[in-house]
């Protein structure tokens, strides 16, 4: 058997870039990782931007932990930079897009998760058809204020408006 070379230029480093914790009442709650992807050749360089999201989700006196995942176009949030001193705006508005995706992707996800754990009821359960036929342009809303019992739906919700409102503050306070 012969073991093949290390090639350092293809292996990824990860660095953490960011963490953000938000809880709503205790529950649910949400953490979100922005990772910065560099190769260990050029490790200061970073190529790629990964959100790794961990939702805590309660149903029926049970805590259920859902991990979605999803990229950012480094090169959007990189155009946003270079832009930002000429036309703020429109680099806001490239941040805004590029996160607002995002997020929808991970609701997507994080709902499909809770559909694996049978934690949607059959309302729920259209509702998420029907937008998600629709291919949405916009979050899955499900206002969690004022709720006495918190559905997936709300959780997911939750979720992705978090990402989306801390990227949006992170990136836009980083632009300079």
């Amino acid at each position: 058997m012969q073991l093949q070379k290390f090639n350092a230029g293809t292996a990824n480093v990860r660095h953490l870039l960011q963490s953000f914790t938000q809880a709503y009442d205790g529950l649910p709650s949400c953490v979100i990782n922005v990772i910065g992807v560099a190769t260990k050749a050029d490790p200061q360089f970073i190529f790629n931007i990964e959100l790794d999201v961990v939702l805590f989700h309660q149903h029926k006196s049970q805590a259920y932990c859902i991990e979605v995942n999803a990229p950012l176009q480094a090169q959007v949030i990189a155009d946003a930079h270079e832009s930002f001193r000429f036309n703020p705006d429109d680099s806001h508005a490239l941040i805004e897009g590029e996160v607002m995706d995002v997020a929808i992707n991970l609701q997507r996800q994080a709902i499909n998760d809770m559909i694996q754990y049978d934690l949607l009821s059959d309302a729920e359960l259209e509702k998420f058809n029907t937008w998600n036929k629709g291919f949405a342009s916009a979050l899955l809303t499900e206002c969690f204020e004022d709720v006495a019992d918190f559905n997936a739906l709300h959780s997911s919700h939750f979720m992705a408006n978090t990402v989306y409102l801390r990227l949006i503050e992170y990136f836009k306070n980083n632009l300079s």
